[in-house]
């Protein structure tokens, strides 16, 4: 199961949001991070993944909340 604290002024995503990793295996998964509130300085989150078993593995966020891409 994944969970996420979202940074101030991202909206995140992550998916699948549940899923399961057999012994030995590997698993992609897509994190799409939106601004939802351009801001000037950056912001911190995480995605934390909880397994059946009690671990947890965390993603950590760190992102600069712009309203466009510069070139």
């Amino acid at each position: 199961m994944a969970y996420v604290r979202a940074p101030g002024g991202v909206a995140v995503r992550v998916s699948p949001s549940q899923f399961a990793i057999a012994p030995g295996a590997a698993r992609t998964l897509r994190i799409v991070l939106n601004t939802t509130a351009p801001g000037n300085a950056f912001s911190f989150g995480e995605v934390v993944l909880k397994g059946d078993k009690k671990h947890r593995v965390r993603i950590p966020l760190a992102v600069y909340p712009a309203a466009a891409l510069s070139p």
